[in-house]
């Protein structure tokens, strides 16, 4: 091999990963939307740092930092305390029936259907 082969496969190698610098950014238009049993309690900007209780107490939300995340739980597992809410991955508490999405602007159309 010849040194400049080496210089295209480094090339290659570095343009491969730079899609991952942008895996997992919400855009400036994001909204966090957080609903209990299929009735939305609260939308609201993802750039916007809060902090949000459902009404019986069970859940608490946090906004931090373009970041939203399960603060706080009263389920026996908790298993929605782990991790953060991305788009095309919300956090959800089946006991108490909360689902928290991050979605896109308005002007996004909803998906119909995803595979993996």
């Amino acid at each position: 091999m010849k040194k400049w082969d080496f210089a295209l496969i480094a090339l290659v190698a570095v343009l491969s990963l730079l899609p991952l610098a942008f895996l997992g950014r919400a855009d400036s238009g994001a909204r966090v939307v957080v609903s209990q049993n299929g009735q939305t309690l609260y939308t609201g900007a993802l750039s916007e740092d809060a902090v949000f209780t459902t009404p019986d107490g069970g859940n608490t939300i946090e906004i931090r930092d373009g970041q939203v995340r399960m603060r706080a739980a009263s389920c026996p597992d908790g298993l929605c305390l782990n991790g953060t809410a991305a788009p095309l991955r919300p956090l959800v508490c089946l006991p108490h029936g909360v689902t928290v999405a991050i979605i896109g602007t308005e002007e996004d159309e909803p998906l119909d259907a995803i595979t993996h």
